[in-house]
């Protein structure tokens, strides 16, 4: 993500459904606030945020992915939401 330029991923788990077509990915995410985000400009601040992501593969190209994560702890990081 270009406003955190050392991002980081970290998988903590993945499971993949019965049948291999869809995996389950939780991660965490760490990354430091240097160019301007959604109109923040930025604040030098480390951030660390989770989220969770399906996806799923057909003829071994990934052709769908559904994502959820924690943009309420990120926003609140940057000092932008209570």
């Amino acid at each position: 993500m270009r406003s955190f330029p050392d991002a980081k991923v970290a998988v903590e788990d993945a499971i993949m459904a019965p049948g291999g077509d869809k995996v389950a990915i939780r991660y965490s995410w760490r990354g430091t606030h240097t160019v301007d985000f959604m109109g923040i400009p930025p604040t030098g601040k480390t951030v660390e945020m989770q989220g969770i992501s399906i996806v799923r593969a057909e003829n071994g190209k990934l052709v769908e992915c559904w994502d959820g994560y924690d943009t309420l702890s990120l926003l609140r990081q940057l000092g932008v939401a209570l």
